[in-house]
């Protein structure tokens, strides 16, 4: 099914930044979305600051107007043993988990990208997905960094 939308292709056209500080160094979590005629696609990008071990965020997105698919982790989470947990908790919102491996001491999450999401567009003008809820914690299971509440 293809939708009238101003030209095909619209590139990072929703950014949003998640920003925490520890220790005077930043912590990133930023959602990307790219729209073609039918699809929206979303990826989660990191920045570590050196201490973030696991994380919990949920992705909201318009469940009238998209079509979820799958969350899917990088390569990178699982070359280091991450688990990702990905559950739609209520229409239109998903609760992503990232847990490190059973090892000590655990492993930092990477940096770049984090997981990816595919959205098939059901009708035109939709509000592209957002984070909300966003915990980051470190090897000692302490809250480093929270996105809205």
């Amino acid at each position: 099914m293809k939708k009238n939308l101003v030209g095909s292709t619209m590139a990072l056209v929703f950014i949003l930044f998640f920003v925490a500080t520890t220790l005077a160094q930043e912590v990133r979590l930023e959602l990307f979305s790219t729209q073609n005629e039918t699809q929206l696609k979303t990826t989660i990008y990191f920045v570590n600051n050196g201490e973030v071990v696991a994380a919990q965020f949920d992705i909201i997105y318009d469940s009238e107007g998209l079509t979820s698919g799958k969350v899917l982790g990088e390569v990178s989470l699982g070359e280091r043993g991450f688990t990702l947990n990905a559950k739609e908790i209520s229409p239109g919102r998903i609760r992503v988990i990232i847990i490190p491996p059973i090892k000590s001491p655990p492993p930092l999450l990477p940096n770049g990208p984090l997981t990816r999401l595919s959205f098939l567009i059901e009708r035109e003008n939709v509000e592209f997905p957002s984070l909300s809820d966003v915990i980051l914690s470190n090897a000692k299971a302490e809250r480093l960094g929270v996105g809205s509440e």
